[in-house]
């Protein structure tokens, strides 16, 4: 992957599609991501069934999501960058990254998630 991605601006409907995920609790969006797994199908009326099975994909796909972003993409390094202080800027900008890691998992469900528990943390940047 390459290390420089172009930064550009989100899309009136990029930017309504992140709204709607970034609305939405941590449980929630498990349970979209749960939903829209290949082991999700199937589970449509189990809420906790597709909870877990978002969980379940997060702990298998935390460790090339971080490496996509934190180590590829060296965000720490780029952190700082005005640019990525606005969040929709930020958003469009991890989703483009990670996309390609994401068939049939709607990337804004996964850059809200990664943004609330926030990417600082996520990629452990020493400030």
């Amino acid at each position: 992957m390459k290390n420089e991605i172009s930064l550009r601006e989100p899309t009136p409907s990029e930017r309504k599609e992140f709204d709607f995920y970034f609305q939405l609790d941590q449980d929630t969006l498990f349970m979209f991501i749960g939903r829209s797994a290949d082991g999700g199908r199937g589970i449509l009326f189990s809420p906790e069934a597709a909870k877990e099975c978002g969980e379940s994909w997060w702990s298998n796909i935390q460790k090339d999501l971080h490496d996509r972003i934190c180590i590829d993409w060296e965000y720490c390094k780029k952190s700082n960058d005005k640019r990525l202080q606005e969040k929709y800027t930020l958003a469009v900008t991890v989703a483009d990254i990670i996309s390609s890691l994401l068939i049939g998992i709607p990337p804004f469900a996964v850059v809200s998630l990664i943004m609330k528990m926030g990417l600082d943390k996520f990629c452990d940047c020493r400030k």
